[in-house]
């Protein structure tokens, strides 16, 4: 008399009978015992493989579940190459326990060093505050230094800043930086929005995959915060920085969003290309009306 009959894809057995638990062993190790409710679930579950052993009375031997009458198929698990990566949160967001300085100084370096795994693995979820929060002190920190080259480099030499700084004079000078640097957090915060918020529309534009606003600003806040360290390098400084940004900005949304690599690119180059050109237009435009 057969143990088992079939209700709803999966296995139950017939109420009166008294033999209805299946021994369960994997690598010679028992599992236990199971009705075969269970078992079918765990089957399709994964709880149970397809090779494991099992054995009920009157069974004359053990045979893998996938050979005992009635069973479903065992799911299939996932390759490990296909399973994500693990989310995990960027030092920053632990500052809490580990100090600020030392949460700012392991995310640029892991960012700088190791930016695939790092925007990989980063959280796409968690809000706009902690990430905007680490663009605008890094940002703003090394904007003032960054100021303060230039500031220096006009004392020495008025003229090395253009002719039109050189003949407003120290006074206005100094005043135009004092502004400056009293904006810049507050510049800093706000172009985090806008510029993601481009890359973010280019992005769906170029790629097929859903994206997120959240994941697009918090790659943002990330490399551009952690890029923004290169200011601290007199005069270069200001050429690494937006290079290091925008090469961080298209690992990040790639690696965050898993979209098509080119999308990416297209993504930052674009938003990043018409803005230089305006800029260039706009100083075009404005040396032809002081001439």
């Amino acid at each position: 008399m057969s143990v088992f009959h079939k209700s709803d894809s999966l296995l139950a057995f017939h109420p009166y009978d008294v033999t209805n638990l299946i021994h369960v062993a994997r690598d010679g190790r028992s599992l236990g015992r199971f009705d075969a409710q269970e078992v079918a679930e765990g089957l399709l579950t994964g709880r149970f493989l397809a090779t494991d052993l099992g054995w009920y009375d009157p069974m004359p031997l053990w045979l893998p579940l996938s050979q005992i009458e009635g069973m479903p198929a065992a799911r299939t698990p996932p390759k490990l190459e296909e399973l994500p990566p693990p989310q995990v949160e960027p030092a920053w967001e632990r500052r809490g326990e580990v100090g600020i300085p030392t949460a700012a100084a392991e995310t640029v370096s892991v960012a700088l060093g190791k930016p695939r795994e790092f925007f990989a693995t980063m959280r796409t979820e968690g809000g706009f505050r902690t990430p905007l929060l680490f663009h605008v002190m890094l940002g703003t920190l090394t904007g003032w230094v960054a100021l303060g080259y230039q500031y220096a480099i006009y004392r020495v030499n008025p003229g090395g800043l253009g002719e039109i700084v050189a003949e407003a004079g120290p006074g206005f000078v100094g005043t135009v930086f004092g502004v400056f640097a009293a904006l810049l957090p507050l510049g800093v915060a706000v172009s985090s929005f806008i510029s993601a918020g481009a890359f973010h529309a280019c992005l769906k534009l170029f790629s097929a995959s859903d994206v997120r606003f959240e994941a697009t600003f918090r790659v943002y806040c990330y490399a551009w915060g952690a890029a923004s360290v290169f200011q601290l390098v007199p005069v270069c400084g200001a050429y690494m920085f937006p290079a290091f940004a925008v090469y961080l900005t298209v690992i990040g949304l790639k690696s965050a969003h898993r979209a098509n690599p080119w999308a990416s690119v297209f993504a930052v180059l674009v938003p990043v290309l018409v803005c230089y050109g305006v800029m260039a237009a706009s100083l075009a435009f404005s040396g032809v009306g002081l001439k």
